[in-house]
């Protein structure tokens, strides 16, 4: 149903609830007014509160026939902006309680990006069993091991094989790459997804690093046909000078396939093919 949607749902006790930016949620720089955030975890909270049975509409009108004037209402805040989101990001909206009392509730919220929140969330369906065989190492890589001036780099198949995970698991898997492969325009994502299906049995999912609700984190996708990154950085030019979620990459690369073209004028001007 459209609205369940709408709501977002219910993920091991947290409320997951995607957000796409809009023009009119960004300032004139290109990314999202900081007050913009508020609307979106008010509407996340809402959700997450008719999910567990408390809708804001039947509590209004209880409140107006049993005690009036009685209502919802936020006491206080601390928000840190860590990095922007721009126009046409897919957000997810994480809301999770923290401490519940008889009249009032504090909750935990988080924006995150979808590459970011996604990868977390696949980590966290597999049981730990398997995760101990996703975990490839616990310090987190500077830079990406396949990035800028590395083409053709050998990297083992470390880390957990589609082989391993249940059918939901691979499904949810395959959505995971469908996330970064979507990127492209349709028809190409297509035939970039596809490619990725002939291959799916000899795919892996690695993870760097600690895993909890805060830490960073490294993880990857590895096929014959695709290679995916993400990662958070320490500052170079930002403020934070160690690792953590303030600053992330993410690449997609072909294994094997000159993706950067390096050699793309020597191969013209030789007549050697690609």
């Amino acid at each position: 149903m459209l609205h369940a949607y709408l709501d977002g749902e219910m993920r091991d006790g947290r409320h997951v609830m995607p957000v796409r930016v809009y023009y009119e949620d960004t300032d004139f720089t290109g990314i999202v007014y900081h007050a913009n955030y508020l609307r979106f975890m008010e509407r996340a909270r809402t959700n997450y509160l008719r999910l567990i049975g408390a809708d804001h509409r039947v509590l209004y009108e209880q409140a107006l026939a049993e005690a009036p004037g009685f209502a919802f209402v936020v006491r206080a805040m601390q928000l840190d902006f860590l990095k922007p989101a721009r126009m046409d990001d897919i957000l997810e909206i994480i809301t999770r309680p923290q401490e519940v009392k008889g009249a009032s509730i504090l909750l935990r919220q988080e924006v995150l990006r979808e590459e970011e929140a996604e990868g977390w969330a696949f980590m966290n369906a597999l049981t730990p069993k398997q995760r101990a065989k996703a975990v490839i190492g616990m310090d987190l890589p500077f830079d990406g091991y396949a990035s800028g001036f590395k083409d053709n780099v050998i990297v083992p198949y470390d880390g957990l094989p589609v082989a391993a995970m249940t059918p939901a698991q691979r499904q949810q898997f395959f959505g995971l790459i469908a996330l970064y492969t979507d990127r492209l325009p349709p028809a190409h994502a297509k035939l970039r997804l596809d490619e990725v299906r002939q291959h799916f049995e000899r795919t892996v999912f690695a993870w760097i690093g600690q895993f909890d609700p805060v830490s960073p984190f490294y993880y990857r996708v590895y096929s014959p046909v695709i290679f995916i990154e993400f990662y958070h950085q320490p500052g170079v030019a930002l403020p934070n000078t160690g690792y953590n979620r303030r600053h992330a990459h993410a690449l997609v690369r072909t294994p094997n396939g000159n993706d950067y073209g390096r050699e793309l004028l020597h191969q013209y001007r030789t007549g050697r093919p690609g």
